[in-house]
C-alpha cells in the first residue's frame, strides 16, 4: 500500500446551503450557526413531520437545481438543516437481547443525518441524507436527565457518537461538544463520551478543562487512514490532540477500528503501536474489524466511495468477507441475535490474526493498558487472551466508566449486572466458537 501522506489537517466543512426550520428561525443556535456560515445561502423551510430529505431538497431548491439522483445525493452533502428534533436519545447496539446492549451507554442525538467525511468503509452511505443539527437539544436535555434521575437510572454514559456523524466535524459551527461536556461536568452519576477522527478538539482545551468527559479517538495506521478515512485528520494530528487532552486531565481512550487487511499489515500495526504509545498513553484501547449487516451493504459501500483508489481498496476487502460472525435474520427476536446482527466480516482466522498481532505489539510496550474487542463473542476474547465480561466493564472503551461513575453503582445493581454477565457469557459459549467457520448459532 502506497501511503498518501497529508501534511496538515483538511479544511473544516461549511455548508453551501443552510436550511433553517421556521419553528426555530429565531433560536440562539440558529443565529449562531448562521453567523459562522457567512457564505452559505440561507433558506427557511416549513418542515412536515416524516418528510424525506429528498423532498426537502426539491421543495427548497427546486427541481432545476436538484437535478438527477447523483446530483441530489451530492447536493444533500452540501446542505445543513437546523431543526427542532424531538428524539434526544437512542440505545446503543440494540440487539433484541438486553444483555447484548452496550452497558450504561445511551446515544445522545444533537446531530443526525450523514457525515461530512467520506470514510470508504462506512456503511451509512444513504443515497440522499442531509446533515441535521437539533437546535433545541440543550433546551430539552435538563428534563431528560431529570427523568433518568427520577427513576434512579444511573450511572449513565451519554455518548455523543452517532454512527452517521462525527461529533467534532461540526464543532466549529455549533460548539455542542464543549457545551455537552460542561453540562455533565457537575452531574454525579452521568458523564458524556465523544468519538472522533479529527484533531479539532480545541474547544475542550479552553479552561477550565472538563475532566469528567471521556474523549475517544478512532485511529489506525497512517497508511490505512490515508487510503480510506477520506476527509479526516491524519494520524499524527489525532495523536497530538489526544496527547494535549490527556495532559490537561481529560481521560482519553482509543478505538483501533476497523482493523483491515492490506499488504504489509503485520509490520504496519506493529509500527503503529510504537507510534501511538510514544505519543500518549490512553486509559483504554478497543480493537475491532469491519462488520456489516449483509453482503449487499458491503457492495453498497464500495459503490458509494468517490475515490477510485479507495473504491479499488474496498472491492479487494469485499472479496475477503462473508457471513462469518454470529447473527440471525434482522426479523428474528432471539437472545442469539448478536450485536445488531453485524454478521458479515472477515473469517474468524483473519480477525484472530489481526487482533493477536496488534495486541502483542501494544502489550509489549504497555502491558498495563486495559484492552478489549468490539462486537466479538466470548470465544474470540478467549483466543486472543482477553477477559471478556459481557460488555459490562471497562474492557470495552465504549463502555469505559470513570472511577466516580463506577463508585456510584449500588450493590444491588452490581449483583444484577453480574448475573447478566454470566448469562451472556454462557450464551456465547453455547452458540458460537472461533472454530466454527460460519459462527452460526
Amino acid at each position: 500500500m502506497q501511503s498518501q501522506r497529508r501534511a496538515s489537517n483538511p479544511r473544516k466543512w461549511r455548508p453551501k446551503y443552510l436550511f433553517i426550520d421556521e419553528s426555530i428561525a429565531d433560536h440562539e443556535v440558529a443565529r449562531s450557526v448562521a453567523e459562522r456560515c457567512p457564505a452559505a445561502e440561507i433558506k427557511r423551510v416549513a418542515l412536515i413531520p416524516g418528510e424525506k430529505d429528498r423532498d426537502i431538497l426539491l421543495k427548497t431548491l427546486g427541481r432545476q437545481t436538484v437535478g438527477n439522483e447523483d446530483r441530489m445525493r451530492s447536493l444533500s452533502r452540501q446542505c445543513l438543516l437546523l431543526w427542532d428534533g424531538p428524539e434526544l436519545t437512542q440505545h446503543m447496539a440494540t440487539g433484541p437481547a438486553w444483555e447484548r446492549r452496550c452497558y450504561n451507554f445511551v446515544k445522545i442525538m444533537p446531530y443526525i443525518g450523514t457525515c461530512t467525511f467520506n470514510c470508504a468503509y462506512c456503511w451509512f452511505k444513504d443515497p440522499v441524507l442531509i446533515p441535521r443539527v437539533n437546535a433545541t437539544f440543550f433546551d430539552r436535555l435538563p428534563d431528560l436527565v431529570a427523568e433518568f434521575e427520577a427513576r434512579n437510572d444511573s450511572p449513565r454514559v451519554f455518548t455523543f457518537t452517532h454512527y452517521k456523524t462525527d461529533c467534532f466535524s461540526l464543532e466549529h459551527l455549533t460548539g455542542f461538544c464543549r457545551r455537552a461536556a460542561d453540562f455533565f461536568e457537575d452531574r454525579p452519576g452521568f458523564s458524556v463520551q465523544f468519538l472522533t477522527k479529527t484533531s479539532w478538539v480545541d474547544s475542550l482545551l479552553r479552561p477550565p478543562v472538563p475532566t469528567r468527559a471521556l474523549m475517544g479517538f478512532s485511529i489506525n495506521p497512517g497508511e490505512l487512514i490515508d487510503e480510506v478515512d477520506l476527509g479526516t485528520s491524519p494520524l499524527e494530528q489525532r495523536l497530538k490532540a489526544a496527547a494535549k487532552l490527556s495532559a490537561s486531565g481529560m481521560p482519553v481512550v482509543f478505538r483501533v477500528d476497523p482493523m483491515m487487511m492490506f499488504p504489509g499489515w503485520e509490520e504496519a500495526y506493529q509500527r503503529f503501536a510504537r507510534q501511538v504509545l510514544s505519543t500518549v498513553r490512553p486509559r483504554q484501547i478497543t480493537f475491532g474489524t469491519p462488520r456489516f449487516q449483509s453482503l449487499h451493504d458491503v457492495a453498497t459501500v464500495a459503490d458509494y466511495t468517490n475515490s477510485r483508489r479507495a473504491k479499488r481498496f474496498m472491492l479487494d476487502q469485499v472479496a475477503l468477507m462473508g457471513v462469518n460472525k454470529p447473527g440471525q435474520s434482522l426479523n428474528v427476536d432471539s437472545p442469539n441475535a448478536y450485536f445488531k446482527n453485524m454478521a458479515v466480516s472477515y473469517p474468524e482466522e483473519t480477525r484472530l490474526a489481526l487482533y493477536r498481532n496488534a495486541l502483542a505489539a501494544f502489550r509489549s510496550i504497555a502491558p498495563d493498558i486495559p484492552m478489549g474487542l468490539c462486537e466479538e463473542p466470548a470465544p474470540m476474547w478467549d483466543a486472543v487472551g482477553l477477559s471478556w465480561t459481557g460488555d459490562r466493564s471497562r474492557d470495552c472503551s465504549c463502555n469505559f466508566m470513570t472511577e466516580s461513575a463506577r463508585a456510584a453503582l449500588a450493590p444491588a445493581h452490581r449483583r444484577q449486572l453480574t448475573i447478566l454477565q454470566q448469562d451472556a457469557i454462557e450464551a456465547d459459549r453455547a452458540c458460537c466458537g472461533v472454530a466454527n467457520p460460519t459462527g452460526a448459532p
